[in-house]
């Protein structure tokens, strides 16, 4: 009788001590997320930081440098820490509205130093108009970066969180959010307003900035349709459920419907959500997030680029090659570049992130597809790839070439001859123009166990 009177207790003690445990379970899981896609955000955030640091030096430099070679090496130097910077850039879950106007600012600098570095490789020298401009780049780089400094205190701190930008587990960013990130990054918008507009012959000037998207078709698409398509474009578990929900509309180049997608299973919630914007003319995924503690690595590199590429295939792009990656943890990001023919088409670029633990796809990024995609007409090379290649210097020791389409800023493509070639230890990627024969683009080629970047 004493051990039956006990035994509702017993058994009382341990449904509280396995729901404890169950809770404690889901708890660490979710610490676990949070710390990783926080992790992801502040490194792409001291990225930035990095490079906008090394864009004020060097900027800085070419003000007192005199040696045409000097020149020629700080702005070069200044378009590539332009670009990865705003490769970072774009990775923070800050909206449009909020760094528009850095992201402008970048990637005119990143640009005017370019069209310099085509100026001095033509035998021209920097003049006072130059100059000027670059003199007031330099301080409004050295603005940028101040406030950027003033971000990273708060992030350091604890007063500033990139994952509650996110919305835990993929939840739609409330109030709390909007308003970290306001108060973070509106002194950077206030402080860009008056930057310099550069007026010259290059595909950032102002008056290209305002080119639609080419990618969308003239449908016009509405929240229920919206939700339906995020529903079928998510890559599916064995065994679960997927509700689509419309948490807001955004803004921006592409104007779309963000969409959370929620797995269920036995009508339970199963996991985060993932998160992603579809235009809202055309209804393209624009991008996709599955936010998750990725596991050890089990996958190798072939086998996930296998898969990416079935990914893409399956959701209605088929023609399309990889042609860098870059490893990050436990995850893979592959750079797919549409083909037409035998043409790679560069500008109709799409990103995929696979997770290297199941092979699950957990990033999709398909922005620079859809504002550059359209029905080309590619016209008949002038130039053999025989006569391309001998353009090339004799010390660079070239395989075949192919054609390929690149882009020649905002609104403008170029059809090139494509050689990729070994100097010593080092690759490169030289193209050389199929039309005219001048050699548009170099590109240097650096390979490591975690991807291959090209810059």
């Amino acid at each position: 009788m004493r051990y039956k009177s006990f035994l509702p207790w017993v058994v009382g003690l341990l449904a509280v001590a396995l729901v404890g445990y169950w809770g404690y379970q889901q708890y660490s899981a979710r610490e676990s997320m949070r710390v990783y896609v926080g992790n992801s955000y502040q490194r792409a955030f001291f990225n930035v930081i990095d490079h906008v640091r090394n864009i004020e030096a060097m900027l800085a430099k070419g003000l007192v440098a005199a040696d045409r070679q000097q020149d020629l090496e700080l702005f070069t130097d200044v378009w590539r820490q332009s670009n990865a910077a705003l490769d970072n850039l774009a990775q923070l879950p800050v909206s449009d509205a909020q760094i528009s106007r850095t992201a402008k600012f970048l990637t005119q600098v990143g640009d005017y130093c370019h069209s310099l570095v085509l100026k001095t490789a033509e035998g021209q020298t920097i003049d006072e108009e130059n100059w000027q401009t670059l003199n007031r780049l330099y301080r409004q780089s050295s603005i940028l970066h101040r406030e950027l400094l003033a971000i990273n205190d708060n992030v350091t701190n604890g007063r500033f969180d990139f994952y509650k930008l996110a919305g835990e587990a993929g939840r739609k960013l409330g109030p709390t959010g909007r308003n970290l990130a306001d108060a973070n990054f509106s002194t950077i918008t206030k402080q860009m307003q008056d930057y310099p507009s550069l007026i010259y012959d290059g595909p950032f000037s102002d008056h290209l900035e305002r080119v639609k998207p080419r990618g969308l078709n003239n449908e016009q698409i509405n929240q229920a349709q919206a939700r339906q398509r995020a529903e079928r474009f998510i890559e599916k578990r064995r065994g679960t459920t997927y509700t689509g929900r419309v948490t807001g509309e955004v803004e921006g180049a592409i104007p779309a419907y963000r969409v959370e997608v929620i797995p269920e299973r036995g009508g339970e919630r199963r996991g985060p959500a993932a998160s992603m914007d579809l235009s809202r003319q055309g209804g393209e995924v624009i991008w996709m997030l599955q936010p998750r503690n990725i596991g050890e690595a089990r996958w190798e590199t072939d086998r996930a680029r296998e898969k990416a590429q079935k990914f893409l295939a399956e959701r209605g792009h088929k023609n399309m090659v990889a042609r860098y990656f870059q490893r990050l943890d436990n995850a893979v990001t592959f750079n797919f570049a549409a083909k037409e023919g035998d043409v790679i088409l560069y500008p109709d670029l799409i990103k995929v992130t696979v997770a290297l633990d199941n092979g699950e796809v957990v990033g999709y990024d398909a922005k620079g597809y859809l504002m550059a995609h359209h029905d080309r007409k590619l016209p008949e090379p002038k130039v053999s790839r025989e006569e391309a290649a001998a353009l090339i210097t004799p010390r660079l020791r070239v395989e075949e070439g192919r054609l390929a389409v690149i882009p020649d800023g905002v609104d403008k493509e170029k059809l090139t001859w494509e050689f990729e070639g070994d100097l010593d230890k080092e690759t490169f990627l030289v193209y050389i123009n199929a039309l005219t024969g001048r050699e548009e683009n170099i590109l240097r080629l650096y390979k490591t166990d975690q991807g291959t970047l090209a810059m």
